[in-house]
């Protein structure tokens, strides 16, 4: 399952710092990828783009991205639940991954709740 969001006259503001840490995509389900997805855009200077995103291409090692250290994951616990985002910004269109990966140790030490991390890591990108 896969979520489209259409509508020729909407034009989002511009991206702003951390607003990628808001991101997800927490849909179940997926053995692997369906086709390449389409995307049609208009970029800031009014020229109209298009591209096909094949996204079981970009994850063909069909494994989670992450930049935690082997020695911080905490054991017998797999990360899970990776949400996946096509995001196009005026002419550059990226996929990034966002997983969940459960922690030997809380990330803010005396906070036993945060004992996860659930960066976002760029996976591809293309600028047109």
């Amino acid at each position: 399952m896969y979520v489209v969001k259409k509508d020729d006259e909407v034009r989002s503001d511009a991206m702003q710092k951390g607003d990628l840490d808001w991101f997800s995509g927490y849909v179940l389900g997926i053995e692997n990828f369906p086709a390449p997805a389409h995307a049609t855009w208009k970029s800031l200077d009014g020229a109209t783009h298009t591209a096909d995103i094949d996204m079981a291409s970009i994850f063909r090692r069909q494994v989670i991205l992450h930049n935690v250290p082997i020695e911080d994951i905490a054991e017998n616990v797999k990360p899970h639940s990776p949400a996946i985002v096509l995001i196009i910004n005026d002419r550059e269109l990226s996929v990034y991954m966002k997983p969940f990966i459960r922690l030997k140790k809380p990330a803010i030490p005396g906070n036993p709740r945060s004992d996860f991390n659930n960066d976002i890591v760029l996976a591809y990108r293309k600028v047109f």
